[in-house]
């Protein structure tokens, strides 16, 4: 990989672009929140109204599969092939997408070889989130956070695909997670893929485990509606809050005379719309109905019920603290006084 730019400006391939382990292998990505280095340096590519619609610029050497997709996301086997990108030498590629935050497309992965241009040109949307979803359960919202990664050891971060490569591993429900890819390779061969992020060398297939894999590939690498009879497997996975969706509007490939291919990816326009998840009622709106429902029907508001707590509980027992006071200053006076009479009395 050489000459990286960002709407015309250069950048360091070698510093933006680091290692990602994936179920197919190291790739290596840019700005990606899985990455093997959770430090790894973020390049700005921001497009708005000053800067137009970004471009991404890349010149590649060899045979290579450029994969788009959110930050969140990672290359997995379940990606489809139409996502991919396929880059050979003497092509230039151009590509033009939409891009919607939702879920991961088929257009995702770009397949490169030399000589080849390619332009592809995409567009995106965005999903905006009220801050009172977090405190919404996972069920009601249908959706989790990249923070909410509980029951998946291959990746930081939660999202649709980490969660697919959990379930390869794993073949259980999403509540007890016992059910992933991981747990499918290991209840099917007694082994995980050694391409598998995360998994430690004792569990790591041997040549006969890998022909297992291979020989169950239907079953383990390739993924099903609950409800259809086709070999494959289930993952109730759900998608993440902020995943983004990537819309293909063109792709344009030319012959080039170099021996490297040109990748661009570019933004068709800038987003137009926005989709919102919010929160019509929460635990505040529910204790704030209660209430007007007691003042409508009964006459009572919230401070009445804190009234009788008072009256019944907590002004009982001051008053028994301030008698028990009392009492202990009575007795206390008591034996003042007859000490006095008794020195009186000697004198």
């Amino acid at each position: 990989m050489q000459n990286c730019k960002w709407n015309g400006e250069v950048f360091d391939c070698c510093k933006y672009f680091v290692p990602l382990d994936t179920e197919l292998g190291t790739c290596y990505a840019i700005n990606s929140k899985q990455t093997r280095d959770a430090g790894a340096p973020r390049l700005e590519m921001i497009s708005n109204k000053d800067t137009g619609p970004g471009t991404l610029y890349l010149e590649l050497f060899g045979n290579a599969n450029v994969f788009i997709i959110g930050e969140q996301e990672v290359p997995s086997l379940t990606t489809l092939q139409t996502d991919i990108l396929q880059v050979t030498p003497h092509i230039h590629f151009y590509r033009l997408i939409a891009i919607n935050e939702l879920t991961t497309l088929q257009t995702d992965i770009l397949q490169v070889t030399p000589h080849i241009h390619f332009y592809r040109l995409i567009a995106i949307n965005e999903i905006d989130n009220q801050p009172e979803v977090k405190y919404v359960n996972v069920a009601q919202r249908n959706c989790r956070f990249m923070e909410e990664n509980e029951g998946i050891d291959v990746y930081r971060y939660y999202s649709y695909s980490t969660c697919c490569v959990q379930c390869k591993e794993t073949v259980a429900s999403w509540k007890k997670m016992k059910a992933s890819m991981k747990m499918a390779q290991l209840k099917t061969c007694g082994c995980v893929h050694h391409l598998t992020p995360r998994t430690p060398y004792e569990m790591q297939c041997t040549i006969e485990g890998l022909e297992c894999l291979n020989d169950n590939y239907n079953n383990l690498a390739v993924l099903k509606a609950s409800w259809s009879n086709r070999s494959g497997l289930v993952c109730e996975c759900l998608p993440s809050c902020t995943e983004l969706e990537i819309e293909l509007v063109r792709d344009i490939k030319t012959g080039i005379h170099e021996e490297y291919a040109i990748v661009e990816i570019s933004l068709d326009r800038l987003p137009s719309e926005r989709f919102k998840r919010n929160v019509i009622k929460g635990k505040l709106d529910l204790v704030v109905s209660m209430g007007g429902t007691a003042g409508l029907f009964i006459g009572a508001s919230i401070l009445s019920f804190v009234e009788i707590l008072y009256y019944f509980f907590i002004r009982p027992f001051n008053d028994y603290l301030i008698r028990r006071k009392q009492d202990g200053d009575k007795q206390s006076m008591g034996r003042e006084s007859s000490i006095i009479l008794v020195k009186s009395a000697k004198k």
